[in-house]
C-alpha cells in the first residue's frame, strides 16, 4: 500500500480504521470525527443559506416503500433485508424516498415551492466484498444527500442555485474545476419517453444556461431521470465522480406527491437530487490523497499544539 493512499495516511494520522469482522464498516477516531464533522457543518452553513431545511429520516423502512419507489426492482439484490415479524424491512440505500415522505406530510400548494430538503443520511448498500476499498466504497456511509420539490419553471433557477454552490466548495477544497457529463436515458428505466425526453432536454439546458461544457454518457442515468456528474481531478490528475444533480419525474408520482397548483387542481411537483460530497467519507479520502495528508489548516484536526522547550 502507497504511503499517500489514504488507507495508510488515516493509519498514520489516526483518522480511522476498518476491521476485517466488519467489512466496509468505518470505525473513525477521536480526530478523524473531529475532521468530519468539520465538513459536515461547513457544508450545512452552505446549505442553510441557500434555503435547504435540515431533516432526519428513519434507516430502517417497509420493503413496499422500496417496491413502490422502483429502488428494490433496481437496487435490491445490494440492499440489507429483514423480516419483523410477518412484516419485511430494508436498511435505506439513500434518502429520496424518505423526503417524499416528509413532503407528503400535509396539504402542499404551489406557493410552497420550490420547498427544499436536506439530511445527512446515513445508508447502507450491501456491496461485493471484492469491491470494497477504505473510505472509497463501503458498506455503510453517509451522503449530504438533498432534494428539492418544485414545478417545471424552477428548475433552471435551482440547477443554477447548486452549481454555483458545487463550484464554490470544490474550489475553497483547492480542486480544480470539475469536469461535467450528462448522463442519458438507460435501458432499464421508468417514465415514459416523453418525461425523459422533457428531462434531458430540460436538465441540458439548464446546465448550458451555466455556462458548463459536459461530455454525453450515453445509458448512465438513473432509473428514474438523467444526471449531471461532476468529477475532480486530484494532484496525480486521477479523476473521482463527487457531486451530482439529477432531474426526476417520476418518483414523486409514484410515491404519489402532489401540490395544489394555480388552478386549484393537484399536479405532481417535479424532484431534483442534489449531492456536492457524495460519500462524505469518500470525499475525506478524496481529500487525504490530493493533499497527501497535509490537509488545509481549517480543516486539520489538531490545530494548535504545546511544544514544551526545557
Amino acid at each position: 500500500m502507497d504511503d499517500l493512499d489514504h488507507r495508510s495516511l488515516g493509519t498514520h494520522l489516526d483518522l480511522w480504521h476498518i476491521q476485517e469482522d466488519a467489512p466496509g464498516m468505518v470505525f473513525w477516531h477521536p480526530r478523524g470525527n473531529t475532521l468530519y464533522r468539520v465538513l459536515e457543518d461547513y457544508i450545512r452553513r452552505k446549505m442553510r443559506r441557500l434555503g435547504y431545511a435540515e431533516v432526519r429520516t428513519p434507516q430502517l423502512l417497509p420493503r413496499e416503500l422500496w417496491i413502490q419507489s422502483g429502488h428494490w426492482e433496481k437496487f435490491g439484490a445490494h440492499m440489507f433485508g429483514f423480516a419483523d415479524g410477518e412484516r419485511a424491512m430494508a436498511l435505506k440505500p439513500m434518502s429520496c424516498p424518505c423526503h417524499v415522505q416528509i413532503f407528503n406530510k400535509g396539504l402542499r400548494s404551489w406557493r410552497d415551492l420550490p420547498l427544499r430538503y436536506a439530511e445527512f443520511g446515513v445508508c447502507h448498500r450491501d456491496e461485493p466484498s471484492g469491491s470494497l476499498h477504505g473510505l472509497m466504497r463501503t458498506r455503510g456511509f453517509e451522503q449530504d444527500d438533498a432534494h428539492v420539490f418544485c414545478r417545471e419553471q424552477d428548475v433552471p433557477n435551482e440547477v443554477a442555485r447548486f452549481v454555483a454552490l458545487l463550484s464554490e466548495v470544490y474550489a475553497e477544497f483547492g480542486f480544480p474545476a470539475p469536469e461535467v457529463s450528462l448522463s442519458t436515458r438507460p435501458a432499464a428505466r421508468a417514465g415514459s419517453d416523453e418525461l425523459w425526453d422533457w428531462a434531458e432536454a430540460t436538465l441540458a439546458a439548464a446546465a448550458r444556461r451555466c455556462g458548463l461544457s459536459y461530455t454525453i454518457q450515453p445509458g448512465e442515468g438513473a432509473f428514474y431521470g438523467p444526471k449531471l456528474e461532476f468529477a475532480l481531478r486530484d494532484r496525480l490528475g486521477r479523476s473521482w465522480q463527487c457531486g451530482t444533480v439529477q432531474l426526476d419525474s417520476v418518483l414523486p408520482g409514484r410515491l404519489n406527491a402532489s401540490y395544489v397548483g394555480p388552478d386549484g387542481h393537484r399536479a405532481i411537483p417535479v424532484m431534483i437530487h442534489h449531492a456536492v460530497f457524495g460519500s462524505i467519507g469518500r470525499f475525506i479520502a478524496m481529500l487525504l490523497e490530493h493533499h497527501a495528508g497535509a490537509l488545509p489548516f481549517w480543516l486539520s484536526p489538531d490545530q494548535v499544539a504545546v511544544a514544551p522547550i526545557s
